[in-house]
């Protein structure tokens, strides 16, 4: 069992170097901030309804 982990830790360990620097150098910040058009967007959806009960229901009546 400690062989196991060991070899989970190590290819953890492995797989957490490799994936440094895949994007390429670092790219220092720029000295000017960039700054967002003024005025508001709104983006997404919405959606509505009723949802729930027992599947199927009907009402009946009797004379």
């Amino acid at each position: 069992m400690s062989k196991f982990i060991r070899l989970a830790g190590c290819l953890a360990l492995i797989a957490g170097l490799a994936a440094c620097g895949v994007d390429g150098a670092p790219i220092p910040p720029s000295d000017e901030p960039e700054t967002p058009e003024p005025g508001v967007t709104l983006s997404g959806n919405v959606n509505m309804g009723v949802s729930g009960g027992s599947g199927s229901s009907s009402i009946s009546s009797t004379n």
